[in-house]
């Protein structure tokens, strides 16, 4: 569960909205399970923003780095793995139905602690919180976020 302050209410509606779009299953990105408002259990205190997300033992490539050294074929594969996801994110998948279309989306925050790793070293790609959707007929110039 990633904890969102009343601060930062914008970036878990911006999470959200990516995860829910068509095709962001993927075995490179963080898998969602839900999100909630959570209301505090202590007068006064404001709400919180909960996602609900995969759990992955390993945490972020940024932790794992810190505690472990990699051989040359785990390293190969965690850069396969990541690739592959920021492939997939920047995809845009076209479609006869509207509400399968995936647009192309830049990332915006790419970094070791927004990679996860799996029990098997595949890294999935996690934190949309700053991610930009690109609008299908615009150019990249002309998104904005």
């Amino acid at each position: 569960v990633k904890i969102f302050p009343p601060q930062d209410k914008n970036s878990w509606l911006v999470e959200q909205d990516i995860y829910q779009l068509p095709h962001m299953q993927h075995d490179n990105m963080l898998s969602f399970i839900g999100a909630e408002k959570h209301a505090s259990v202590i007068e006064g205190a404001k709400n919180e923003y909960w996602l609900i997300t995969a759990y992955h033992d390993y945490g972020s490539l940024c932790d794992y780095l810190k505690s472990n050294i990699l051989t040359w074929d785990q390293l190969c594969h965690i850069a396969q793995t990541m690739a592959r996801g920021l492939m997939h994110l920047h995809e845009e998948i076209p479609s006869e139905r509207s509400d399968q279309y995936k647009p192309a989306i830049a990332h915006r925050d790419f970094k070791s602690n927004n990679v996860l790793l799996k029990h098997d070293l595949t890294a999935c790609i996690a934190d949309f919180g700053l991610a930009l959707v690109f609008q299908p007929g615009k150019s990249c110039g002309d998104t904005h976020g």
